[in-house]
């Protein structure tokens, strides 16, 4: 059976370690596409953004909701919670995720960035291939913290590469906006797709996976689904449509786990669900003119959470 992590607000730690103690054998150092193809353990980590570490027992206790596919992966694996990273934003936590650094050492404090110097400007993480500052990719420049030798920590997707495939084809793909998969960190690029619905990255993953006739080898694939946190952030975190959509993502689960099987390669695959956040409701706002802060000394960039940035000469 495959070694499943469901967990909601999890911390770093708690989920390399269970990507290292789910593996189905021990790794290897040196391989190309291939080349002892079933000696090379096979991951999944599947993050579900907004899934917020009760939505399960919630579910379970209303008639008219299921998430049956879910429920199967959990009795066959292991369930827990852990705490989350700060702040509790999907690109920060993301990154923590994939490189096993708190927030404050690997620089990626929310989803709009801002560097004076290097970047002259404000950059999206959202809007990744945008061109910016010197020819360079937003990220990479990010990511690189404007000099080739100062990388901000090294995600999981490149220990991979460098691990098992020390040559220059792609054995990682990673499928949603993840953070960091559109910089080119230490020379490589995993294979990415942006966008797509939920349905249509499980479904992708099946066949990057299940695909041994062609050139590349996937040991690794990566996948974000943000349908759920869309709804959440347009009806609340306790709406029932945000129930109704748990149930839509339990269904690209089913897929998921159902092509796995078929395709003969379940029983080989270590498979981690995890969240970069959850969402709870909120009854107050601080408003900084009602502490006499005045909002002339400052300018605020991006948006949950603000980076307060001051303003020169002042």
């Amino acid at each position: 059976m495959s070694g499943i992590i469901l967990n909601c607000n999890i911390h770093i730690y708690a989920v390399l370690s269970c990507i290292l103690f789910t593996s189905a054998v021990p790794p290897h150092s040196s391989h190309t596409a291939h080349e002892n193809d079933k000696n090379v353990p096979l991951v999944l980590l599947l993050s579900i953004d907004g899934f917020r570490w009760d939505y399960m027992d919630k579910i379970a206790k209303l008639d008219k909701y299921a998430t049956p596919n879910l429920d199967f992966l959990v009795k066959g694996g292991v369930l827990g919670v852990a705490q989350n990273v700060f702040p509790t934003n999907n690109h920060p936590a993301l990154y923590s995720i994939a490189t096993g650094m708190y927030v404050e050492n690997h620089g990626v404090v929310t989803e709009e960035i801002y560097e004076s110097e290097d970047l002259a400007g404000s950059c999206h993480m959202n809007d990744p291939r945008k061109p910016f500052a010197s020819n360079h990719d937003c990220q990479t420049l990010w990511y690189m913290n404007g000099t080739v030798d100062s990388w901000k920590g090294e995600p999981v997707w490149i220990t991979n590469e460098k691990n098992y495939f020390p040559t220059s084809v792609r054995h990682t793909a990673i499928l949603g906006n993840w953070p960091g998969s559109s910089a080119t960190i230490r020379g490589r690029l995993p294979h990415v797709i942006e966008e797509g619905s939920d349905m249509a990255l499980v479904n992708e993953s099946i066949k990057l996976f299940a695909d041994k006739e062609g050139t590349i080898y996937y040991n690794f694939i990566l996948i974000r689904l943000q349908s759920l946190s869309d709804i959440i952030f347009e009806n609340g975190p306790e709406s029932d449509k945000v129930f109704q959509a748990i149930v839509e993502v339990d269904s690209a689960i089913g897929a998921l786990t159902h092509g796995l099987i078929q395709a003969n390669i379940f029983n080989k695959i270590n498979i981690i669900i995890t969240a970069g956040y959850g969402m709870t409701e909120i009854n107050s706002v601080i408003y900084l003119e009602d502490y006499n802060v005045d909002l002339e000394l400052f300018s605020c960039i991006g948006s949950n959470p603000y980076l307060i940035a001051p303003i020169g000469g002042k």
